[in-house]
């Protein structure tokens, strides 16, 4: 997910009169800790790194947007937006709603900002859970939950997903639905 790079600062002689003597290593700092990497590995300086994965990211239902001039922004649109701006550049949001304009303004927002994922638009949820490895879900009703799993565990699927629902919903439907997921080895 994220890239892992660890630096390990080389000390050097303070004098060059002291750097003639390749056996007598300078003390550390007195602000180095007796566990710091440099007082653990004097001398040395090291890189290293992991490549970063791609995190492909899908949230389905941004809520409803009659009047967003006069009301306050729905609990999905402020939620994929927040994770639109925490996840790396190099990262992927595929967001769906049925409001076509709650995903356009989504959309507009996160390139008229700074950093953060790509949002690609779906036209299904199907479509924008396909490749994700994680799957958030807010949606209005116990319906739209079942509806939208179904349609997101039809067919088959080339990876195994993480499934997130913050739907407000009865409990005998998330476990229904939770029962579902199981069974699809989603």
């Amino acid at each position: 997910m994220n890239r892992l790079v660890r630096v390990v600062p080389r000390i050097r002689p303070a004098s060059a009169s002291a750097s003639a003597s390749a056996s007598a290593l300078p003390s550390p700092p007195a602000e180095m800790t007796p566990r710091s990497p440099a007082r653990l590995r004097p001398g040395s300086r090291g890189f290293a790194s992991t490549e970063g994965r791609r995190e492909r990211v899908a949230f389905v239902g941004l809520g409803q947007m009659d009047n967003p001039a006069e009301s306050p922004l729905p609990q999905g649109h402020q939620m994929a937006r927040n994770l639109q701006s925490k996840l790396q550049p190099t990262d992927a949001l595929s967001i769906f709603d049925i409001n076509a304009q709650a995903m356009s303004r989504l959309d507009s927002e996160a390139r008229s900002a700074e950093g953060g994922a790509k949002v690609e638009l779906a036209r299904s949820a199907q479509a924008a859970s396909r490749e994700a490895d994680i799957v958030v879900t807010v949606l209005p009703g116990p319906d739209h939950v079942r509806d939208a799993y179904a349609c997101m565990l039809e067919g088959s699927c080339p990876r195994r997903r993480i499934f997130i629902d913050c739907s407000t919903i009865d409990p005998s439907t998330s476990r229904s639905v939770a029962r579902t997921v199981a069974a699809s080895r989603a």
